[in-house]
């Protein structure tokens, strides 16, 4: 004999075979052989469906991100479903799934967002389009998911960093005068992006829009300088403000050049042609009086 069950959808059956005679039934069987009176019993096992969430976190503050979408594909990439997370960031697929592997993967980062990594080796995160590597944190995160042992899989989270501010104000000469329409330099880590800003009418300047990381931020007035003309500024998870007092000078201070273009030494150093040394002796005439021609030069800085 042949005894079957229709399996509902989304549970998977575990120790017996489809009906190949009619596989749209949807029929599992196990077939049984009666002897001499015998009874048999067999019992079915199905596996239910089983569910994937998680949330969507900003990094920095701890709370739910509304609004953003997020796929769900199967192992061969295909896309099953598309859900959008609640006000709380929460997000659970309605499919019903059944055990494999399947990936969970951010639709798109918004504008002024980042992706962050925790783990650069995980295999969860070096998928393709979804790479640890710093330049392509802008680029939607992928979380693999592998259902087993029954049960749902839950928090598949990500986490998202916003945009942040470097702003500051620009004194004179350790007083509280504010130095307006004065430039202010900001550059990344590694050079690639410059901007320039001028300070308001209240000596404020302000660079936002940044992401988390590393900047240098400079004074950029010629003839001005300050005791720390340049600030290196990290920011992580919150805005910054760096505060620069200047005053007339030059700035040897340069990025990008390990030592300043000119060094100017002691002016004692510097002598116009023909002009008599400091240390030499001047002639003196008898009434004690310098000779004529023989006065030293001015000094000047050649």
């Amino acid at each position: 004999y042949t005894v079957c069950e229709v399996v509902k959808e989304g549970w998977t059956p575990v120790t017996y075979h489809a009906n190949t005679s009619n596989p749209a039934s949807n029929e599992y069987c196990i077939p049984v052989f009666l002897d001499c009176g015998e009874t048999e019993v067999d019992d079915f096992e199905n596996i239910p469906p089983m569910r994937i969430s998680g949330h969507e976190f900003n990094r920095c503050t701890g709370e739910g991100i509304p609004g953003w979408q997020i796929n769900l594909k199967d192992n061969s990439g295909n896309l099953l479903e598309t859900t959008t997370t609640d006000d709380a960031g929460y997000y659970e697929f309605s499919i019903p799934l059944k055990p494999g592997w399947y990936t969970v993967c951010e639709d798109s980062i918004p504008d002024g967002w980042t992706s962050f990594r925790d783990d650069p080796n995980s295999p969860a995160m070096s998928l393709p389009g979804a790479s640890a590597v710093p330049e392509d944190c802008e680029r939607p995160k992928c979380l693999v998911v592998r259902l087993d042992n029954c049960d749902d899989s839950t928090d598949n989270d990500f986490e998202n960093i916003p945009e942040f501010c470097i702003k500051g104000i620009v004194t004179t000469n350790n007083t509280t005068e504010v130095m307006t329409s004065f430039p202010v330099k900001i550059e990344n880590s590694d050079g690639s992006e410059v901007q320039t800003v001028s300070t308001n009418d209240f000596g404020e300047y302000s660079f936002c829009g940044l992401k988390d990381g590393t900047y240098t931020v400079c004074v950029a007035e010629l003839g001005w300088t300050a005791d720390e003309p340049c600030a290196i500024v990290y920011l992580n998870c919150e805005d910054m403000e760096q505060d620069f007092d200047v005053y007339k000078g030059r700035n040897t201070w340069v990025p990008g050049i390990n030592q300043p273009a000119i060094t100017l030494a002691d002016s004692r150093g510097a002598i116009v042609p023909g002009a008599v040394e400091p240390s030499a002796a001047i002639e003196l005439d008898i009434g004690g009086n310098e000779k004529a021609g023989r006065q030293p030069a001015n000094q000047e800085i050649a």
